[in-house]
């Protein structure tokens, strides 16, 4: 069964949904999971391969934009395209839709945005991953 974990934040801020999406990316890395961290476009993505370089200052987060001649080696991908091959054991996802792949993981992180938009969209997806049978589980952060 898919374990879907939703990551809401309280306070708006630009970045705060990239820098909890480099946290959550970070702690799976380190023990050890392929994660794919799924974005609404291409510009996000590149914002987010660049906030993975700095987010902090003591550690580093080995990663590859998808479709940019990635190694698949690396432990963590950034895209907003097709699912990834191989499929990911941890997804987080940053877009407002479910992606069509998601199934395939067997953990995926929802990061919900403060905004009005971004609750009511990680409110339907809430309703998609319970309709599909998933384990969910809420964090106010």
């Amino acid at each position: 069964m898919t374990r879907v974990d939703f990551y809401i934040l309280s306070r708006e801020e630009p970045d705060a949904r990239l820098s909890t999406a480099c946290r959550l990316a970070d702690k799976a890395f380190r023990l050890g999971h392929r994660v794919f961290i799924h974005t609404a476009s291409e510009e996000e993505a590149q914002e987010l391969d660049r906030l993975l370089w700095t987010f902090r200052d003591d550690s580093f987060v080995p990663h590859s934009l998808a479709g940019d001649g990635f190694d698949p080696g690396d432990p963590v991908r950034v895209g907003a395209g097709p699912a990834p091959d191989p499929a990911p054991r941890v997804l987080i996802n940053l877009a407002g839709a479910i992606p069509s792949w998601a199934e395939g993981s067997t953990r995926i992180a929802e990061v919900v945005g403060a905004d009005p938009a971004g609750r009511a969209a990680g409110r339907e997806r809430y309703r998609r991953y319970r309709d599909m049978g998933c384990a969910l589980t809420s964090h106010r952060l």
